[in-house]
C-alpha cells in the first residue's frame, strides 16, 4: 500500500491564523496604582467617575453609628467590536454587593432576561419582511435605576473628598455590583418604554434587543449570526490555539461518567469554559448535547472530563466560522424535532430530551436537557422529549403571535418514534408511569415510516415525504379541524378519538365531533370496502380516505 508519505505528500503546517483584523495587545490593569500610572486608563477613571456624578449616584454624607458601608473595585476592561476591533478603553466602578445584608440593604433582587429564542425570532421575521434593523447602547445603564434603600458606600480611592475624608458615600442610584441593580434598571427602563406607547409581551416580558459578542453580517441571502470572534478569544485562553483539528464535538467510542478512576482538574478553571460554551451556545445548536452533558460533571471534573472538554475546543477551532444563516426563502412554517437518547447517562440511566425549532429554514429554538426521571422504555423517552418540544412550539406559536406575524398553517411537530407519536393519540392505559396523554392539547400531525408506503406529494402540503437513514418519512397533516387532543375532547371542529397502525394500513377508529366513536366498525357518509371505514369518501386500495381518495398507499385529507 502506498501512503502519502512515501509520495512526498504531507498535509501543510498553519502557520498563521487568519483574521479579519489584527488583534492588538493590551494589558488591563489589576489594581488602581497600575491604572493611575497610564494617560488613558486615568482618563477613562474620570470619564467613569464624571458620569456617576452626573447621574446624581451618592451624596456624601458623615458616616451613622449603625452604617454597614459596602465596598468598591474598579474594574479595567478593553472593550472591543464584533469583529476583534478595540473600541475605547473602559473602566467601572462597582460596589462588593456580597457585603450587603438581605432585608436591610436589598430586598427583592429578580431581574427578567431576554430568551435567545425571541431575538433569533425577531431576526428572522425582520428579514423576511425586509425590516431595518437597529441596536442602542444606553451608557451607565443602571445608574438610571432609583434606590429604594438606604445603602452605604466607601468613597473610592484616587477621588476621596479631602475636606470630608470620613465620610461616606450615601446611594441614591443602583451602580454596578449591587445585588438589586438589575432589578432596578429593567423597572427604569420598562416604564420609559411604557411612556413611549408600548407593551409587554405575555409571552416575553423583554423584547429589547442586545446582542454582546455575536456579530450580524447582511448577506445577500439574509443575515448570518456568528461568534468567531468569540470563539478565537476562547481557544486564545485556553491555549488551544494550536490544536489539531476534529470532525465531531464528543467521541461516540467513549461514555462519560462521575467516577472513572483519573485524576481530578482545578474544577474553577473547568466550570468557566463550560460557562463560556454555554454562551457560545446560543448561536451554535450543534454544540448543545456537548455543552450539556459536560456540564453534568462541573461539581468535580476529572482528567477524562477536560479531555472531552478539549476535542470540543478542537471541534470549535476547525468550525469557527459557523453560525446561523437566517434566510429570506422558505414557507412561512414552524417546525418541530423531537428527539431523545435512552438511558444514555450510565451513571442514573437517565435519557436526554432534544428538540430544534425552524422558522421557515432557520433554527430560533433547541434545547438538550437531561430528563427528571427514568424512562422504563425508548418509547416512554421519546413521549417525554415529544412533551418538551410541544411546550417549546406553543410558546414560540403564541410570540409570533403578539409579534403580529399570526402563522397560516398549523405548527409541524415531528418525532420519529411511532410508539410516542402512537401513544400521544390513543386513550390507552399503561402501566408506566408516563406522561398523561392531556399534555397534548394542540394541533398534530404524524410522522410515520411505515415498511411499504410510497412517497407522496400534493399541492396543499398534506403529505411530504423526508428521507433520513435510507428510510421514508410521511407527514400527515389532519386540514380542516382547529385541534387534536390525544385522549377526548368536546365540539364539532375537533378530533376525538384515536388513530391505530397496523401491518395492513391503518385498523382502528376515528371518531368525529358529537357523533362518538365509531368502534372500530361502522361507515359515515362514506361506504365499507374490505372491511374497513371510510368518512366523506371512498376507499382505494384498502385503505381510508377522509374528504378524498388515496394514492398511491397514502392518505391525502381534503384533497383527491
Amino acid at each position: 500500500m502506498t501512503t502519502r508519505s512515501m509520495n512526498q505528500i504531507f498535509k501543510p503546517k498553519q502557520l498563521n491564523s487568519v483574521s479579519k483584523h489584527p488583534l492588538p495587545q493590551t494589558i488591563e490593569p489589576t489594581s488602581v496604582s497600575q491604572a493611575i500610572s497610564q494617560s488613558q486608563w486615568r482618563e477613562a477613571m474620570s470619564t467613569e467617575l464624571t458620569a456617576l456624578m452626573k447621574h446624581g449616584t451618592w451624596d456624601l454624607v458623615p458616616s451613622p453609628s449603625n452604617c454597614n458601608p459596602v465596598g468598591y473595585k474598579w474594574v479595567f476592561r478593553v472593550k472591543r467590536k464584533a469583529d476583534g476591533l478595540m473600541d475605547r478603553f473602559k473602566t467601572r466602578l462597582v460596589a462588593k454587593g456580597y457585603n450587603q445584608r438581605p432585608r436591610l440593604d436589598y430586598k427583592e433582587t429578580f431581574s427578567p432576561v431576554v430568551k435567545p429564542a425571541t431575538i433569533r425570532a425577531i431576526m428572522t421575521i425582520a428579514v423576511m419582511n425586509g425590516w431595518e434593523l437597529r441596536q442602542m447602547d444606553v451608557n451607565n445603564a443602571f445608574l438610571n435605576g432609583e434606590l429604594t434603600e438606604t445603602v452605604y458606600m466607601m468613597q473610592p480611592s484616587g477621588f476621596k473628598d479631602l475636606s470630608k475624608p470620613t465620610h461616606v458615600c450615601r446611594l441614591r442610584k443602583a451602580i454596578y455590583g449591587l445585588k438589586q441593580a438589575p432589578r432596578t434598571w429593567y423597572t427604569a427602563l420598562k416604564n420609559a418604554i411604557l411612556q413611549l406607547g408600548f407593551h409587554n409581551s405575555k409571552a416575553d416580558s423583554s423584547l429589547f434587543i442586545y446582542s454582546q459578542g455575536i456579530e450580524v453580517v447582511p448577506t445577500q441571502a439574509g443575515l448570518f449570526l456568528s461568534q468567531h470572534k468569540y470563539v478565537r478569544d476562547l481557544l486564545s485562553k485556553t491555549n488551544m490555539s494550536a490544536a489539531k483539528d476534529v470532525s465531531t464535538p464528543l467521541s461516540t467510542s467513549q461514555s462519560l461518567k462521575l467516577v472513572d478512576g483519573t485524576a481530578p482538574v482545578d474544577s474553577s478553571d473547568f466550570r468557566r469554559i463550560i460557562g463560556s460554551l454555554q454562551y457560545l451556545s446560543l448561536t451554535r445548536p450543534d454544540i448543545s448535547f456537548a455543552v450539556n452533558k459536560l456540564s453534568q460533571f462541573m461539581h468535580k471534573p476529572t482528567q477524562t472530563h477536560w479531555t472531552a472538554t478539549k476535542r470540543l475546543l478542537r471541534y470549535l477551532k476547525q468550525t469557527i466560522f459557523h453560525g446561523i444563516q437566517i434566510s429570506k426563502s422558505g414557507l412561512p412554517l414552524l417546525t418541530t424535532f423531537s428527539d431523545a437518547d435512552w438511558a444514555g447517562n450510565v451513571h442514573d440511566r437517565t435519557s436526554t430530551s432534544a428538540y430544534i425549532s425552524f422558522l421557515r429554514s432557520t433554527p430560533i429554538s433547541w434545547s438538550s436537557k437531561k430528563q427528571r426521571a427514568v424512562a422504563r422504555s425508548f418509547t416512554e423517552a421519546e413521549y417525554r422529549a415529544l412533551a418538551n418540544a410541544a411546550s417549546e412550539t406553543m410558546w414560540l406559536q403564541n410570540l409570533l403571535k403578539e409579534l403580529g406575524f399570526p402563522l397560516k398553517t398549523a405548527p409541524q411537530l415531528l418525532c420519529d418514534n411511532l410508539g410516542a407519536t402512537h401513544l400521544s393519540f390513543n386513550p390507552v392505559n399503561h402501566s408506566q408511569p408516563v406522561p398523561h396523554p392531556r399534555a397534548f392539547v394542540f394541533r398534530i400531525g404524524f410522522l410515520l415510516r411505515p415498511s411499504s408506503c410510497a412517497k407522496g406529494t400534493g399541492a396543499d402540503g398534506t403529505v411530504v415525504g423526508m428521507s433520513e437513514g435510507g428510510g421514508e418519512y410521511v407527514w400527515v397533516e389532519p386540514v380542516g379541524v382547529s385541534s387534536i387532543w390525544g385522549l377526548m375532547g368536546g365540539g364539532e371542529t375537533e378530533w376525538v378519538g384515536c388513530v391505530g397502525w397496523g401491518v395492513t394500513g391503518w385498523v382502528d377508529c376515528v371518531g368525529w365531533g358529537v357523533t362518538g366513536w365509531m368502534d372500530c366498525v361502522g361507515g359515515l357518509l362514506g361506504n365499507w370496502v374490505g372491511g374497513l371505514c371510510g368518512m366523506g369518501g371512498n376507499w382505494v386500495g384498502g385503505l381510508w380516505g377522509m374528504g378524498g381518495n388515496w394514492e398511491g398507499g397514502l392518505c391525502r385529507i381534503g384533497g383527491n
